[in-house]
């Protein structure tokens, strides 16, 4: 059993789709029992959103009643924030559960994910240093961004100890992650690219020689 967690973004986008597409992997390919636990950015509320940010997550006692009731042998966490945060990790393995935790994007370090500000590349922030983003209110408002900001030089480092396995969408991305001073051990890093429709049917892409497949990517990181 797989149970999945995902914390919606305010607006659906591509990283919705990839959890989606995962899970039809594990049921449909892989045989595994697979669940999704969601929280929803949209209906959380900013108060609400800025408190679990701080805190590292809301209420984690729910993700370890859903391993033990589901029996879930393994979580797999994709955006952990605002609600969910390092603490439904940490609950996952007291409940028994091993952690794969899947960056998408940049957001370990970057408030927004996608290292892009003010219409070009943006790499300011480094490891716990996030004040660049604060100062140039990457999130829009000052409040938002300096409660994104103090979360991730807060939490960073122990929400990458929970995970056994952390996955990335590329190579690139795990080297743009170290470049940006993300705490990723190499040991546990790993890449997994998007899984491809075909024919209706979510499969994961091959890697072997001679196979290879163009793929538009979409992402929002609200």
């Amino acid at each position: 059993m797989v149970l999945f967690l995902h914390n919606r973004y305010r607006t659906t986008g591509g990283e919705e789709r990839v959890v989606d597409d995962l899970l039809a992997v594990v049921r449909e390919h892989l045989g595994e029992p697979a669940q999704l636990l969601a929280r929803d950015s949209a209906t959380l509320g900013r108060g609400r959103a800025a408190v679990g940010l701080l805190r590292g997550g809301l209420e984690p006692e729910d993700v370890a009643r859903a391993v033990r009731l589901s029996g879930a042998r393994i979580v797999h966490a994709h955006n952990v924030h605002p609600a969910f945060g390092w603490r439904a990790l940490a609950a996952a393995r007291t409940a028994g559960a091993r952690v794969v935790l899947h960056l998408h994007q940049y957001r370990l370090v970057c408030a927004i994910g996608v290292c892009f500000t003010d219409g070009e590349e943006c790499t300011r922030c480094h490891g716990r240093d996030t004040l660049p983003g604060v100062r140039l209110r990457c999130r829009g408002s000052f409040a938002e961004s300096l409660a994104y900001g103090a979360s991730l030089a807060l939490w960073q480092r122990r929400l990458v100890d929970q995970a056994d396995a952390i996955l990335v969408p590329s190579e690139f991305a795990g080297a743009r992650l170290r470049e940006l001073g993300a705490p990723l051990p190499s040991e546990r890093l790993h890449v997994l690219a998007p899984p491809v429709a075909i024919g209706g049917s979510a499969t994961a892409p091959s890697t072997g020689p001679g196979s290879y497949a163009l793929v538009g990517a979409a992402s929002c990181c609200g």
